[in-house]
């Protein structure tokens, strides 16, 4: 009867471990990511030196506001998954980054 009851627990253990992952990040995907979060945090650290940095009575200019915005959205896309994986689709909302602007 042990034996029995022993085979059972580790079957469901198993079966509960194929169903907790299909719903969940692998732990090697999750460092990626949190690499990938960390990654854009500088990024939005460079586009402000850059943006301090800018010529204002540029003809053409980045639209680093945008970039600022779009950079953060991604970054806060990640963080979210990375806290609560889930394979429901989530609103993000659109980029707004053109690349330049015109005086």
């Amino acid at each position: 009867m042990i034996k029995h009851i022993l085979i059972f627990v580790v079957l469901m253990s198993g079966c509960i471990t194929a169903f907790a992952e299909v719903d969940t990040t692998t732990e090697a995907e999750r460092r990626y990511l949190i690499k990938v979060a960390n990654e854009i945090k500088h990024l939005e650290f460079l586009a402000d030196k850059a943006a301090a940095a800018a010529d204002p009575d540029a003809r053409v200019t980045l639209d680093y506001v945008a970039l600022r915005h779009d950079l953060a959205e991604m970054r806060r896309a990640l963080e979210t998954h990375i806290d609560s994986p889930s394979r429901s689709p989530r609103k993000i909302d659109p980029l707004q980054f053109s690349a330049i602007r015109n005086q």
